[in-house]
């Protein structure tokens, strides 16, 4: 057990009720329902065998009756349980997300132990423990009391004979006077104040002399000064944040001074600062994350530079969401490459909608933009007109204007060329003699079954004849190697293809593709994370449950042991020196990490794995912080604020969106996670690998796609999650890439020799046995 808390609650006949809330280890938690089955059981025991328990259970742990046999049960609500009995019966616990309380009946071992009614729960969503807290701590019972008079009508004073009082029954009463707990809670809460420097509160009586509560004030420290005291004084305070320091010291209250912690564990909290109480609220943000301060000016430097305010201290450390950012990740990029980089990375950033003032942006940078203008044109006149052209051109391939901008200044007309003309020659400007060569060399090495899709195709092109083709095949088999035969064929002839994928990262493995919703201009956006919404048990989901045949079912499967990697007793280990084979000798070679990635079922197995081989990289690490902030969209701001604290935020994990905490080398390869500029190749799954790291921008080279080798900037975004999980909207402004020395999908592969499986149980030790979630067919070409 890691955390408990719980609250006696005492029922209106008197008799006292628990509600306990405990908190597993990670290592005890339950991860499959096998897990749950064997503490949490929902049916009736045997009778023959297990008696005991049949009839506790029968007498003490059956709900109702309730439904169409008594629909006045306390528990009916529109003529449902509003419990969900009767529950449907499966031969297995089912882990239902739909449901946020989720309640199984109860534990064997509790049941014969206490013979009483004791409902065991498994919490599996975050609003299930809400449901809970709001028991732990709803406070004590009340009464409202009715008192009479003699019946005198003109004494009568309708306020006074009502009393809203506290209620105690006798067995609360005797509970209290036994001194038993009414709420308990392990581990505990250390309060944790901090001030301004000299602002710190003093308290006094009305009636004290004035230079005995200034001399009391010096007498007395404060918990956050006493913390920088025991910096200075302890070195292993020096690496521990303000709110982690009660795990290792106790507050001395009588003393008001921090000493080392000798037994137990506590948990520190830090008080609340909304954001609009200025300078508190940027202090209280550092001193989430800065270690070892032993005054005010420690917490305003930040890598050996001291700031005048904690605000500027923050956006230093990026912890600050602001258009002054962008100004100086520009600048900064100006030392790594000329204008043309630099304005592809302007208009990246104007189409994802980062400015909140883009003219304020463009005035302050647009002389590190113009700066190869001046060696093109040879003279000063019109440098920013031509600058503001180029600008008007870029953003006319994404299907935006400068005009959609204001109030940027527009470009001369004179100096952009016509969009059509612009879209016409781009497509006609591809080497023709270098595509017939390379179409000569794909129709060479075509199977016979491709080059029968590819006639049949061509025919209908050659014959000037509409046709839709629906092209199917596992992956591997040389669909898109098709495709880039039938682009190099046409091209090659002077034809115009449009080549479109339905996702970014599709697109890029098809020369000239672009998604659909950009080429053509769809107003919506489709990305790998739409999908269908069919809620689970709904006449829909029931409809469609049955679909499918008997193999649609999870069995177990035996890998061929040629493809089966043993383990040295580090499974992790064992898989990156077979995938990545001498590589210190390979940091930051494009070729090494193109043909090679290692595939994990989870994003759990794919994060555990990047930190093992990030570790093993040698140079300079740098962490990068995000800034997260909820939206206030027609709802009360300052609310939101309350709930949804920076720190809070921070430790949210999702899908398919970067961490707070980022950490990278230069050499390490990455992923990006958003669609920055498909002419480029940034689209979502994009591999790079690192070569420059700043403070507020990133140099990274492509290593996958159509654009391999190229040099591009990643700056910071703001984005925000699409996870349906997360009840509510917030923003985190961060590089929008993560370590990725693997994927998460194993079709990735085309061959049978470019496939190596290692399999370990919860022990660690090797098997060759897989659990298949899919299907049998992904195994019937292996």
């Amino acid at each position: 057990m890691f955390t408990v808390i719980y609250t006696i609650e005492f029922q209106k006949c008197g008799l006292p009720h628990a509600h306990i809330l405990v908190f597993l280890k990670p290592t005890y938690r339950c991860k499959k329902p096998e897990d749950l089955d064997k503490i949490i059981s929902a049916e009736i025991p045997n009778k023959d065998t297990d008696g005991e328990l049949f009839n506790i259970v029968t007498t003490l742990m059956i709900h109702g009756p309730c439904g169409d046999q008594n629909t006045r049960s306390p528990c009916m609500l529109n003529n449902k349980c509003s419990k969900h009995f009767p529950m449907k019966f499966v031969d297995q616990i089912v882990i239902d997300k739909d449901d946020n309380r989720f309640v199984v009946p109860y534990n064997k071992t509790l049941l014969l132990k206490y013979k009483a009614h004791i409902n065991v729960e498994w919490c599996n969503q975050i609003r299930s423990i809400k449901y809970l807290f709001k028991y732990v701590n709803k406070g004590h019972d009340r009464v409202t009391a009715n008192f009479y008079g003699n019946g005198c009508e003109n004494s009568l004073d309708e306020i006074k004979m009502y009393y809203d009082c506290r209620y105690l029954s006798a067995c609360e009463a005797a509970w209290r006077i036994f001194s038993f707990d009414i709420n308990y809670r392990e581990p505990s809460v250390e309060r944790l104040n901090y001030h301004l420097e000299n602002e710190h509160s003093v308290l006094y009586e009305e009636n004290d002399d004035i230079e005995q509560v200034i001399e009391r004030s010096h007498r007395k420290t404060t918990k956050f000064l006493a913390w920088m005291k025991a910096n200075e004084k302890y070195p292993e305070a020096r690496n521990l944040t303000y709110n982690q320091f009660p795990t290792q010291f106790v507050w001395k209250e009588k003393d008001h001074e921090w000493t080392p912690r000798r037994c137990g564990f506590s948990i520190g909290r830090v008080h609340f600062a909304p954001p609009g109480s200025g300078e508190r609220f940027y202090l209280r943000t550092l001193l989430n994350y800065i270690k070892g301060l032993t005054s005010f000016n420690d917490i305003k430097t930040v890598d050996d530079v001291k700031y005048n305010t904690f605000k500027e201290a923050c956006f230093a450390m990026g912890l600050l969401d602001d258009d002054k950012e962008f100004i100086d990740a520009i600048i900064e990029a100006s030392l790594w490459g000329i204008g043309i980089y630099l304005r592809r990375l302007f208009v990246a950033l104007m189409v994802t909608d980062q400015f909140a003032r883009p003219e304020v942006v463009w005035n302050s940078t647009n002389e590190n933009l113009i700066d190869d203008i001046l060696h093109k044109q040879r003279r000063l006149l019109g440098l920013k007109a031509y600058a503001l052209a180029e600008l008007e051109t870029m953003l006319q391939s994404f299907g935006k204007s400068l005009s959609d901008f204001p109030p940027m200044p527009k470009a001369d007309a004179s100096l952009v060329p016509d969009v059509e003309s612009r879209l016409i020659h781009d497509e006609m400007s591809y080497n023709r003699p270098v595509l017939a060569a390379q179409h000569d060399r794909m129709m060479s090495t075509m199977t016979s079954e491709q080059r029968n899709v590819y006639d049949k195709i061509m025919t209908r092109v050659k014959e000037d004849k509409s046709g839709l083709f629906f092209l199917y095949g596992y992956g591997g088999t040389g669909k898109t190697f098709i495709w880039r035969a039938l682009c190099a064929a046409l091209r090659s002839d002077g034809g115009i293809v449009l080549a479109c994928a339905s996702s970014g990262i599709a697109a890029l493995l098809i020369p000239g593709g672009r998604t659909a919703h950009s080429r053509f201009g769809i107003p919506f956006t489709i990305d790998e994370c739409s999908m269908c919404g069919v809620t689970p048990n709904t006449p829909l989901a029931s409809l469609t449950y049955p679909i499918g045949e008997i193999n649609d079912v999870d069995i177990s499967v035996v890998i061929p042991s040629d493809l089966v990697i043993p383990s040295s007793g580090n499974p992790v280990a064992s898989i990156v020196d077979s995938t990545y084979p001498n590589l210190l000798g390979n940091i930051g070679k494009a070729k090494y990490f193109q043909s090679r990635a290692i595939l994990a079922p989870k994003n759990t197995i794919v994060e555990q794995v990047n930190d093992y081989v990030f570790n093993l990289i040698p140079g300079e690490e740098k962490i990068y912080l995000s800034y997260d902030t909820p939206y206030h969209k027609n709802i009360d701001g300052d609310a939101v604020d309350d709930i949804h604290t920076p720190e809070f935020l921070n430790t949210i994990v999702a899908s398919g969106f970067p961490n707070h905490r980022l950490r990278l080398k230069v050499g390490a390869p990455v992923m990006l996670l958003r669609n920055m500029d498909q002419s480029l190749g940034l689209c979502n799954g994009t591999r790079l690998i690192i070569t420059k790291m700043g403070k507020f921008m990133l140099e990274g080279r492509v290593i996958s796609g159509s654009n391999i080798i190229e040099k591009v900037f990643i700056p910071r975004l703001s984005l925000t999650p699409s996870d349906n999980r997360i009840p509510f909207k917030f923003k985190r402004r961060q590089f929008p890439i993560f370590v990725s020395f693997l994927y998460v999908a194993i079709s990735r592969v085309t061959s049978r020799g470019g496939l190596k499986i290692l399999i370990a149980d919860d022990d660690g030790d090797d098997i060759d046995v897989a659990s298949n979630v899919v299907y049998r067919e992904v195994f019937r070409n292996v």
